[in-house]
């Protein structure tokens, strides 16, 4: 016996072409900033191609084909693409696709948001907890603000603000005896905030300043002695730090 099996190639239209999807972190995840280090992770091999899908639902992929042109459909695809600044490290990417229909000479086109955003903070080492002494000439110390050091993959931009009861924003602090939390933040260009927290501790260092009398007299006993005690010969000894000094 024989048998005649009819096999029939429709050929796709525009109106059986599905455009990717944007890659804005609402549709698809955006692109973070620090994978820039690949220099295509950008290109449509990796946020997509425009596709064929023949019966309109998406859900099912079996018919569905990507193409990328010259193929034997006749329809062609062109993208092109406008770069938009943001923040420092960030941009978006408006990736215009057309789609070209050989035998109708006609168009389709799309966009395509793509968001290259840095959603990551800076990495902060936090530095070891210091102790300092209290100046010479006040029961207080000066505490400088060290110099802290944060590294982003995206934004070469990081400041760096310090804060606690003392006040904030300056490099320099009057800061009385005890142990205080220091915070300091590093921000980048996109303010991205990572935190750091040091404990300062103001220790009194500083022995008391001894003052004595150039002269003192003191009466001699029958047998030659003469008891001295340590306040007559102090003439104003004093300590920043405590209102009694043991003499």
């Amino acid at each position: 016996g024989t048998c005649t099996q009819v096999i029939t190639l429709e050929r796709a239209t525009l109106e059986d072409v599905q455009f990717p999807e944007n890659r804005d972190g609402v549709e698809a995840p955006l692109l973070e900033c620090g994978a820039s280090a690949n220099p295509t992770f950008t290109e449509p091999n990796a946020t997509g191609y425009p596709f064929l899908d023949a019966d309109g639902d998406l859900s099912t992929t079996d018919d569905q084909s990507t193409f990328v042109g010259g193929n034997e459909c006749l329809i062609d695809v062109y993208h092109n693409d406008a770069i938009i600044p943001d923040c420092d490290g960030n941009y978006t990417i408006a990736r215009t696709w057309t789609v070209y229909d050989n035998c109708t000479e006609m168009t389709r086109e799309e966009l395509q948001i793509i968001r290259v955003a840095d959603t990551t903070p800076p990495v902060f080492t936090c530095p070891a907890d210091v102790t300092v002494s209290t100046d010479f000439t006040s029961c207080s110390a000066t505490f400088n603000v060290p110099t802290y050091t944060a590294t982003d993959a995206c934004s070469d931009n990081i400041s760096y603000n310090s804060s606690w009861s003392f006040g904030s924003d300056q490099n320099t602090y009057n800061v009385t005896p005890g142990t205080h939390q220091l915070t300091v933040s590093a921000t980048d260009g996109c303010d991205n905030t990572s935190d750091c927290v040091v404990n300062v501790t103001v220790e009194d260092q500083v022995a008391p300043t001894i003052v004595c009398d150039a002269i003192t007299a003191a009466a001699v006993t029958s047998e030659g002695t003469s008891i001295v005690f340590a306040t007559s010969i102090d003439d104003g000894s004093y300590d920043e730090c405590c209102t009694y000094a043991q003499l």
